[in-house]
């Protein structure tokens, strides 16, 4: 895995209780996805294809509660986050 900073593609969704958005990193996709409801509030991310659509359910990254995209995709690739758990991007 590189340092080199993952990139921000688009935006899939912004709303108050759910946010998704696309980023690209070494060729690879990603779906940053954030949710507070009444079944969950936490920030998760999932490969995904170039649409942003998930290729696998099995999260690379959970945090609860919300956590900024730029701090949840930089967490998944260089720094760790209290109370996070991440797994390496294949």
């Amino acid at each position: 895995m590189t340092n080199s900073n993952p990139q921000f593609v688009r935006v899939i969704c912004d709303e108050t209780n759910r946010r998704q958005a696309l980023f690209t990193h070494n060729g690879e996709f990603f779906l940053y996805s954030y949710v507070n409801n009444e079944m969950a509030h936490e920030t998760m991310v999932f490969a995904s294809d170039e649409n942003g659509s998930v290729v696998d359910y099995s999260d690379l990254f959970y945090h609860p509660e919300y956590l900024s995209s730029d701090e949840t995709m930089q967490a998944l690739f260089d720094r760790p986050v209290e109370n996070s758990r991440r797994h390496s991007p294949q």
